[in-house]
């Protein structure tokens, strides 16, 4: 048990390092809780009695929730939803119940590159002094495809600039202001690979000065209304979640004393019925070409020793098909993102418990490898 409790601690230092942070209040009397360690349950006859018993087992229906959607072979296997949304106000998590998805927002984001792309209203060699004109000339060599592949050179306002107490409760628009005047730069563009969020933050203000309209709004029209996603919307400091939406109920709400309102590699809240709608709208050509797609899941660089595309990680191939994934954390939110081609099965998982909803992630991706064999 003692091996069990290391390895689930190992795991939940990688989330905690390379999650996106951000705001959101985590109820008082939950910040000094310690996670306690769900049981991995046995693989059952059935997907449905599989996920059923491990919920059954560890899900608690008056403690933090979860939402889960898998689909096999472009159709829905399972979609359930256990615990609380608002434990105070008892409303229950529904497969409609919004949650912040951390870093999965990079991926959306791509999306809307790879359209703008598409249009020919950018191209990804495209110097990025081209959209943002302030900043300094030595950024010249800093373009699209290396904002996206993470080798821009540019310091991560996460893991570089907060520790060292540079940088206050940010947004989009002070994070540019303070490149703006600190433009040296961490490594010279294109020779260092290092995982950035500042990264795809300068994409979401591309998206903007390429599109013409406001980040949140070019998501709202090109992105989810044409893939059907009601629930999905952009968060910042002026846009409170929806009351239906599941608050955060982990141990922390903000990262080193801070609060992020960011967009482009974080603050976009979906639902897991949302994502039914969206691997749809991505099957069927609705947002992108299936050529960007493909672009998208292709190895860019590797990070850590684990290939990367564009807004996706890949964690291994089956016939030559990608097995993509991320999974990240934000705050109290916990999400899990799986598209394995080769066996025809894609699911999210979306959580509000923090750490503890990290741990169940692992075992629901477990499980569900275990039940179609997947290797």
């Amino acid at each position: 048990m003692k091996s069990i409790k290391i390895l689930f601690i190992t795991l939940l230092t990688f989330f905690l390092v390379t999650a996106c942070g951000g705001g959101g209040d985590a109820p008082a009397q939950l910040k000094n809780l310690s996670p306690d360690f769900p049981v991995l349950t046995p693989v059952a006859a059935t997907l449905e009695q599989t996920l059923d018993d491990y919920l059954d087992k560890n899900q608690d229906g008056k403690a933090a929730g979860l939402s889960i959607l898998v689909r096999k072979n472009g159709q829905v296997v399972y979609q359930k939803s256990r615990g609380m949304a608002d434990i105070a106000a008892q409303k229950p998590v529904e497969n409609s119940t919004g949650f912040h998805i951390a870093a999965l927002s990079k991926t959306f984001c791509v999306l809307a590159i790879m359209q703008l792309r598409e249009q020919g209203r950018l191209h990804l060699n495209d110097s990025i002094l081209k959209y943002l004109p302030e900043l300094p000339e030595t950024w010249r060599a800093i373009t699209v495809e290396r904002l996206l592949s993470h080798r821009s050179g540019i310091y991560d306002y996460i893991m570089d600039l907060r520790p060292k107490g540079s940088v206050g409760d940010l947004n989009s628009q002070l994070m540019l202001e303070y490149f703006v005047k600190n433009p040296v730069l961490k490594a010279i563009p294109g020779t260092k690979t290092e995982y950035n969020n500042s990264a795809y933050v300068m994409l979401a203000e591309i998206v903007e000065r390429a599109s013409g309209m406001e980040f949140s709004k070019y998501m709202e029209n090109y992105i989810f209304s044409p893939s059907g996603m009601i629930d999905t919307y952009i968060n910042d400091a002026h846009r409170p979640l929806k009351e239906k939406d599941a608050l955060n109920y982990g141990l922390r709400d903000d990262w080193y004393g801070i609060h992020l309102y960011t967009q482009g590699d974080n603050n976009q809240v979906s639902s897991t019925n949302d994502f039914n709608h969206f691997f749809d709208a991505l099957a069927f050509g609705r947002i992108v070409s299936i050529e960007s797609l493909v672009l998208m899941a292709q190895a860019q660089v590797v990070l850590d020793g684990r290939e990367y595309g564009y807004g996706l990680a890949i964690d291994g191939y089956v016939n030559g098909a990608p097995q993509l994934s991320l999974r990240a954390m934000r705050d109290g939110y916990a999400t899990l993102f799986v598209i394995d081609q080769a066996y025809g099965v894609e699911y999210v998982v979306l959580a509000n418990g923090g750490e503890r909803a990290a741990m169940d992630q692992i075992n629901i991706r477990l499980l569900i490898e275990r039940f179609y064999k997947i290797n």
